[in-house]
């Protein structure tokens, strides 16, 4: 019973080892992205259309 408990155990903490190494790799590849806030909105035609007045929607 002590083997399938420290068994138990060394699973559990292997699987929340790789699951921290996970989170600080995706931590440091979406806070090392340079120019996110400098680059302008996108034009690629996803945003929603401007409405200029009541009746004319530009997109």
């Amino acid at each position: 019973m002590v083997e399938l408990i420290e068994n138990l155990y060394n699973k559990i903490r292997t699987n929340n080892l790789i699951f921290i190494i996970l989170i600080i790799l995706f931590c440091l590849i979406s806070c090392g992205r340079k120019g996110d806030l400098e680059r302008p909105p996108s034009t690629d035609g996803l945003e929603p259309p401007e409405i200029l007045e009541d009746s004319i929607i530009k997109y």
